[in-house]
C-alpha cells in the first residue's frame, strides 16, 4: 500500500519549539501559583494552632533555659515546615488528579475502513515529524502502537477493532516519580499529552479516510485534504497554535468560590480566633453580673452573698470580688485545659509562657523568690494591685498567675518586712528576695534602702534590728502600709501602749516572738487631720530590754517537753490532718473560731481528708468513670469527729451534692499524695481546760529527690516509712532534714471530748511563706 503524503502538512500540526517552550512556561507559572496558594491555605491552620502547639512543646521541654531557646527555634521550624510540605503535597496530588482526568482521551471512534495493521503501516511510513518516533511493542502478549514524543512521553494506542473504538494512554518516560513525573515534570507530561492527543486524533482520522479512499481509488488521498478532527473539549487547545485557550483566572467560577472559602477561614481564624484572648485584668472594673454576662454562669461558686462573690470557671480562671469589681483573679495551670493556655492572659502573661522572658519584659520584680527550683516574681502594678507569677518545678514555664488588690492578696505575707525581725532569719534574704536600691554601711550596722523603706542590720550578729517605712510602696509591716487608717494598726496589733486620739504618734508592742526572747516595738506616726499612717518604725528588742510587763496570771507553762514521744507524735499527726489539706487558708476567714468557719470550709476539709486517709472508700465512679463520689455519711462523721459540729449538706466549690453523695470530676481532681505536715513547737494548757498549740508547717520535698514510688496509691515500704518520719518531733537545735521546707506557722486550740477524741475549736494561719 503506497501513500500520497506531504510531510510538511504533518509538520504544520506540531507546534514549533518556541511555541512549546512558551506553553510550558505558562503552564509552569500556573503550577507554581497553585503551589503558592496551597502553602498559604496550609499556613492558616498552622497560625491558628501555633499558640497551643507552642504551649504543649514548652511544657514538654525538660532542658535548661539556654537549651530550650535553640530547641524551641528548631521546633518552630519543624512545625511550619510540616504545614508547608503538607500544602505542597496536597497541591501536587490535586494537580495530578485533575490533569490526569483531563488527559484521559476516553473512548474514541476508530474508522470503519481502517485496521490496526494499516494504521501502524501508515504511521511508520509517513515520517510524521523528527520529534515523533513510532514503535510497535508487545505488552502481556498483545502488540500495541506507541508514539514517543520529544523522547519524553510515551503515547500508547489501545485499539478495539471489534467495537471500532480506541483510547490513548500517556505517561512520562522518566522514572524519578517525585520530581519528574508527579512534581514539576507533570506539567510537561500534561502539555505534551495535549499536543499528542490532538495530533493522534488527526492522524487516525487521516489514516481512516486514506484507507477508505484506497478501497475506491487504490490510492491514498492527500493529507492536506483531511477534515479537521473535533477539538478535545476537555483540553481546550487551539488546533492551529496548540496554545491552551487560557481563561483569566479571575473569570473562573471556582476561583471566586475558593477565594470566598479562604477569606472566610481567614476572618474566622485571624479575627474570631485571635480576638478571643481575654485580658483578665479588665475584670477589676466588672461586677459579678457583668462577669457572668461576659463568661456565662460560673461552674463553681465558693460563695455568692449579696455583692461579694467567688466564682470558678471551667474554661480556666477563678475570680472573687465585690460590687466594685474583681479583687482577685487567678490562673493555675492544673485547672486549665492545655488548649486554653493561650486563651487567657493577665497583664499580657500567659500560662506556660517563659518566666524569664516575662521578667525581662516587665523589669526587675519588687520581690523575686527561688525556692526548691521554683521561681516567683511579684510586681506592684496600677490601681494598687499586686501581680505575681511563678514557674513550675525545675522549669521556666509559668505555672500560675495571680492578680489581686493589695489588701486582698495572699502574697502580702511575703512582703511583710516584720518577718525579717525573726532572729532565725538571715541577712541574705534581703538581697536575694527584695529589690535593693542602695546600701549604706558603717562599722556597726548596714542600711539597705528599698523603695520607701530602710532595713537596718546589726553587723555584729547579722540580724535585722530596725525597719522604717516612710512612703507608700509594695512593702508592709504587719499588713500595714503608708496611707492606711490608724484603726487598721489597732486591729493588727491591739491597743497601743502609748498615744491617744489627740496625738500623732502611737506605740504598739508585738510579743508574738517572746518565746524566742524577742519583742518588737512598733512606732506609728499619723496625720493629725486624717489619722492616716505616714511612718512606721519597727525595732526589735531583747526580752530584758523591754519595759513592757506582763501579769503573772497571764503566763502559762509550755507542757510540750513533758509529753511522751508517742504523745508528741500523735499531736503532730493530728495537726498534720489540717495542714496537708491546707485547712484555714481561705483568705476570707476573719475569725479563728471554728464556730465562725463556713459550712463550705468544713465540707471541703472532710472530703479532702477522706480522700487522703480513706482512698478505697470513695473510689467508685459514676457515668463511665467521669465522676468520683463520696457518701454524705463520711462527711457527717468527719466534721463531727474533728469539729463537733452538725452540718447541713450542700454543694460547694468543686463538689456537687446530689442523691445523698458528693460528686467531683475525675478530670479536674486527681489523687495526689499529701506532702505538707505540721510540727508542734509549744503547747499550753489554758485556764478553761483547752490547749493552745503553736505550730510550724512544712512541705516535704523528698518525693522530688529520690526514686521512690510516691504515687497516691503506692504501698512502697520506704515511702510509708518516710511519711511516718514526718511526725517525729523535730529538734530545732539539730540539723533539719534538707527535704523539709518551712512554709508557714499556725495557732490552734483544741479540747478533749468526753469520748477522748481531740476537737479543734480555733485554727488560724499566722504566716505563709
Amino acid at each position: 500500500m503506497q501513500t500520497q503524503f506531504n510531510e510538511s502538512d504533518f509538520n504544520s500540526l506540531i507546534p514549533t519549539s518556541n511555541v512549546t517552550k512558551q506553553l510550558l512556561k505558562n503552564m509552569r507559572f500556573h503550577f507554581f501559583m497553585y503551589i503558592l496558594l496551597g502553602i498559604v491555605v496550609a499556613l492558616l491552620p498552622a497560625l491558628y494552632l501555633s499558640e497551643s502547639w507552642a504551649n504543649t512543646l514548652r511544657e514538654s521541654l525538660s532542658l535548661e533555659q539556654s537549651q530550650n531557646q535553640g530547641f524551641r527555634v528548631l521546633g518552630w521550624i519543624m512545625f511550619y515546615l510540616f504545614f508547608v510540605l503538607a500544602g505542597i503535597g496536597i497541591v501536587i496530588l490535586v494537580y495530578n488528579l485533575t490533569t490526569g482526568i483531563k488527559m484521559r482521551s476516553g473512548k474514541l471512534v476508530f474508522p470503519d475502513s481502517l485496521t490496526e495493521a494499516q494504521l501502524y503501516e501508515y504511521l511508520s511510513r509517513s515520517h510524521i515529524h523528527s520529534d515523533i518516533e513510532v514503535k510497535k511493542e508487545r505488552l502481556i502478549g498483545i502488540e500495541y502502537i506507541r508514539l514517543i514524543f520529544m523522547k519524553a512521553t510515551i503515547h500508547t494506542l489501545f485499539i478495539d477493532e471489534g467495537n471500532r473504538s480506541y483510547t490513548i494512554g500517556s505517561r512520562m518516560i522518566a522514572r524519578k516519580l517525585l520530581f519528574t513525573r508527579y512534581g514539576i515534570g507533570s506539567v510537561k507530561q500534561y502539555v505534551y499529552t495535549l499536543i499528542m492527543n490532538h495530533l493522534i486524533k488527526k492522524l487516525v482520522l487521516s489514516a481512516g479516510r486514506a484507507a477508505s479512499q484506497f478501497k475506491q481509488e487504490d490510492t491514498f488521498v492527500d493529507f492536506t485534504g483531511v477534515t479537521e478532527a473535533p477539538t478535545d473539549p476537555i483540553a481546550k487547545v487551539n488546533p492551529v497554535t496548540f496554545q491552551k485557550n487560557v481563561i483569566p483566572i479571575y473569570k473562573r467560577f471556582w476561583f471566586w468560590i475558593l477565594f470566598g472559602v479562604i477569606a472566610l477561614a481567614a476572618v474566622i481564624i485571624l479575627v474570631g480566633g485571635r480576638t478571643q484572648v481575654y485580658e483578665l485584668t479588665e475584670l477589676r472594673t466588672m461586677n459579678k453580673e457583668q462577669i457572668k454576662e461576659k463568661f456565662g454562669s460560673p461552674d463553681e461558686i465558693t460563695f455568692d452573698e449579696n455583692d461579694n462573690f467567688w466564682y470558678g470557671f471551667d474554661n480556666g480562671f477563678m475570680v472573687r470580688g465585690t460590687e466594685r469589681g474583681a479583687e482577685e483573679v487567678t490562673l493555675i495551670k492544673d485547672f486549665v485545659d492545655k488548649q486554653s493556655y493561650g486563651k487567657y492572659k493577665i497583664a499580657d502573661i500567659y500560662l506556660n509562657s517563659s518566666f524569664d522572658e516575662n521578667v525581662s519584659r516587665l523589669g526587675k520584680p519588687d520581690m523575686l523568690l527561688t525556692v526548691d527550683d521554683k521561681k516567683t516574681a511579684l510586681y506592684m502594678v496600677d490601681h494598687d494591685f499586686l501581680l505575681s507569677f511563678g514557674s513550675d518545678y525545675k522549669s521556666d514555664a509559668i505555672f500560675g498567675i495571680n492578680y489581686a488588690a493589695y489588701n486582698e492578696s495572699t502574697e502580702i505575707t511575703g512582703l511583710d518586712l516584720s518577718e525579717l525581725l525573726n532572729p532565725l532569719g538571715v541577712e541574705e534574704k534581703i538581697t536575694k528576695n527584695y529589690e535593693v536600691k542602695d546600701t549604706q554601711t558603717s562599722s556597726d550596722q548596714t542600711t539597705y534602702l528599698l523603695e520607701g523603706t530602710q532595713i537596718i542590720v546589726d553587723n555584729n550578729n547579722f540580724t535585722v534590728k530596725e525597719i522604717i517605712l516612710s512612703s507608700k510602696s509594695v512593702y508592709n509591716a504587719y499588713g500595714l502600709r503608708i496611707g492606711d487608717d490608724l484603726n487598721k494598726a489597732t486591729d493588727a496589733l491591739g491597743t497601743p501602749i502609748e498615744g491617744s486620739d489627740e496625738e500623732t504618734k502611737y506605740r504598739y508592742v508585738d510579743n508574738s516572738m517572746e518565746l524566742l526572747s524577742l519583742s518588737v516595738i512598733v512606732d506609728i506616726t499619723v496625720d493629725g487631720g486624717t489619722q492616716k499612717i505616714n511612718r512606721i518604725h519597727l525595732q526589735s528588742l531583747e526580752a530584758e530590754e523591754q519595759e513592757v510587763t506582763f501579769e503573772e496570771d497571764d503566763v502559762t507553762e509550755d507542757i510540750w517537753s513533758s509529753l511522751s514521744i508517742d504523745q508528741q507524735i500523735e499531736l503532730n499527726r493530728y495537726f498534720s490532718f489540717f495542714s496537708e489539706v491546707e485547712f484555714g487558708t481561705n483568705p476570707y476567714l476573719k475569725d479563728s473560731s471554728i464556730a465562725n468557719f463556713s459550712t463550705d470550709d468544713l465540707i471541703r476539709f472532710a472530703i479532702a481528708h477522706n480522700i487522703e486517709i480513706y482512698p478505697d472508700d470513695y473510689s467508685a465512679m459514676l457515668e463511665g468513670g467521669d465522676y468520683f463520689f463520696m457518701p454524705e455519711e463520711m462527711i457527717t462523721e468527719t466534721v463531727k469527729t474533728f469539729f463537733d459540729v452538725d452540718i447541713r449538706h450542700k454543694s460547694v466549690s468543686g463538689y456537687q451534692y446530689e442523691n445523698n453523695a458528693y460528686l467531683w470530676s475525675t478530670y479536674r481532681w486527681a489523687k495526689v499524695d499529701a506532702t505538707k505536715f505540721s510540727q508542734v513547737n509549744q503547747i499550753y494548757m489554758n485556764a478553761d481546760g483547752t490547749y493552745t498549740a503553736e505550730i510550724s508547717i512544712y512541705d516535704d520535698y523528698t518525693s522530688m529527690n529520690d526514686d521512690i514510688d510516691w504515687s497516691f496509691d503506692s504501698d512502697d515500704t520506704i515511702k510509708l516509712e518516710r511519711k511516718e518520719a514526718r511526725f517525729n518531733p523535730i529538734d530545732l537545735a539539730s540539723t533539719l532534714n534538707p527535704n523539709y521546707l518551712l512554709i508557714g506557722t499556725a495557732n490552734a486550740t483544741i479540747r478533749e471530748a468526753n469520748d477522748g477524741r481531740l476537737v479543734l475549736t480555733h485554727y488560724q494561719i499566722v504566716s505563709m511563706y
